[in-house]
């Protein structure tokens, strides 16, 4: 089907056609071939490459891939990217900085208004008994940080300091498993193990801990409404930019974060805790700091906000999009 699209639109003398790569030798053969072709056949017409993973970050220099690579970004006008060290990886590979443009994601959520993330923790600071809802929403990939946000909850709430309210922990996502696993391998230890800690959890006094094995639409939507405290602790190898956090961030969830990938430049510097530490005892004190001080946790929640709402919005995403099409028709 998109070989028949991109034909269709080659024929009706479409001005830009752009391609979204994948990383995989498989998506080389599916997509790579019509792109040379493209090129070949209408040299003047304008192709746009759109990445979004991070996988050629870890390819040798030499390796077929990134040589393959290479050549689909070399028969390409412009290279868009997720953010700042996508861009600096290309320009090592040789590629010249005027040709990429760094064009974020958008979150799949819609985003909450500010008095109804005001309202939210709010509510939180005026009632000493409402639970502090703690949440990590992810495919349950061990890179991911699934296990260390479990043993960070159970860490903070048997700590002899624990904190003076209840505490609900939300573990949300099914089990996947990636060449990056080595400690779990396979589906039964996994599930053997969280649901383990999930006991664990709950046999602690104060504690509510579930594990929904995969949530969407308006589910999603609510999980994310209820959480004062995202946690994402990725120690992915090929990390990009998670959508989970832009949909944290337009609910309002203070972030608990790790430094990996884009991570960094997704979040900013006000959102919460973004850790290159992220050991258990780093990540429970840094939800400690988000449980405990109110007005950190507010602006924190209301920075991610901005955030999502200025830099990350549909409304955003599509008028750089617009941008950068109109800009490469008037130089087709």
């Amino acid at each position: 089907m998109a070989w028949v699209k991109l034909v269709a639109n080659a024929l009706n003398g479409r001005p830009v056609i752009v391609f979204n790569h994948g990383q995989s030798l498989s998506s080389f053969l599916r997509m790579g071939v019509p792109h040379l072709a493209i090129r070949l056949l209408l040299p003047r017409r304008k192709i746009v490459t759109s990445l979004h993973g991070s996988v050629f970050m870890t390819w040798a220099r030499n390796s077929l891939k990134m040589r393959l690579f290479l050549r689909l970004l070399n028969a390409s006008d412009e290279i868009t990217v997720l953010g700042a060290s996508q861009r600096e990886q290309l320009i090592k590979l040789g590629v010249l900085g005027e040709r990429i443009t760094m064009l974020p994601n958008t979150a799949d959520l819609d985003i909450a208004t500010e008095e109804s993330v005001r309202t939210k923790h709010i509510a939180l600071f005026e009632n000493s008994q409402a639970p502090l809802v703690l949440l990590h929403l992810s495919l349950l990939i061990e890179s991911k940080g699934y296990a260390d946000f479990l043993e960070a909850c159970l860490a903070l709430a048997s700590a002899d300091d624990r904190l003076p309210r209840p505490i609900e922990i939300l573990l949300v996502g099914p089990m996947a498993f990636t060449g990056f696993c080595t400690r779990f391998i396979n589906p039964e230890t996994k599930r053997v193990w969280i649901e383990k800690k999930i006991a664990e959890l709950n046999a602690l006094s104060g504690v509510s801990a579930r594990w929904i094995e995969g949530a969407g639409g308006e589910e999603k939507e609510k999980l994310f409404e209820s959480a004062h405290v995202f946690v994402f602790p990725s120690r992915y190898p090929v990390e990009a930019q998670p959508l989970v956090l832009l949909e944290a961030m337009s609910a309002g969830c203070g972030l608990v974060v790790s430094d990996q990938g884009e991570i960094p430049t997704t979040v900013g510097d006000e959102t919460g805790f973004c850790l290159s530490d992220i050991s258990v005892t780093s990540l429970a004190q840094a939800v400690r700091t988000l449980a405990t001080d109110h007005n950190r946790r507010m602006a924190a929640a209301l920075a991610g906000h901005k955030r999502a709402k200025t830099v990350f919005s549909p409304r955003v995403y599509g008028e750089r999009w617009v941008m950068l099409l109109n800009r490469l028709q008037k130089t087709s």
